[in-house]
């Protein structure tokens, strides 16, 4: 089989990681000053890239965000408690798209029959 001559450095693509990413971080940060307008919401979130941050807040307040060590899990006599802060990580957002079959013995028709056997 012969081998494909390399394409000259002139029709290579360029590198659109930094446009891409530039992009995609201002979506991000009008979808959060969407989600602060429709629901009166206080919305802070922070990117870091290449030891650069980009950050997003929606309010003025000098106390949010709230920082994690004042998030605690129990009131502590004489300060502010809050519920425990839910975080995401990128496991929470990882869907497995895959569709395993059912094995003969782990269908739920054979288990409903096994039940109908056994109150027989």
């Amino acid at each position: 089989m012969a081998t494909l001559p390399s394409l000259p450095s002139s029709t290579q693509k360029r590198d659109r990681t930094n446009e891409n990413f530039s992009r995609a971080t201002q979506r991000l940060m009008r979808r959060c000053n969407q989600l602060s307008d429709r629901y009166n919401a206080d919305v802070y979130i922070v990117v870091r890239r290449n030891h650069r941050h980009y950050d997003y807040n929606s309010t003025n307040d000098p106390l949010f965000p709230t920082p994690l060590i004042d998030i605690v899990r129990k009131p502590i006599p004489g300060t502010y408690s809050y519920p425990l802060a839910i975080r995401r990580t990128p496991a929470s957002f990882k869907q497995s798209r895959a569709i395993t079959p059912l094995s003969p013995t782990s269908s739920p028709m054979t288990s409903q029959r096994d039940s109908e056997e056994d109150e027989d």
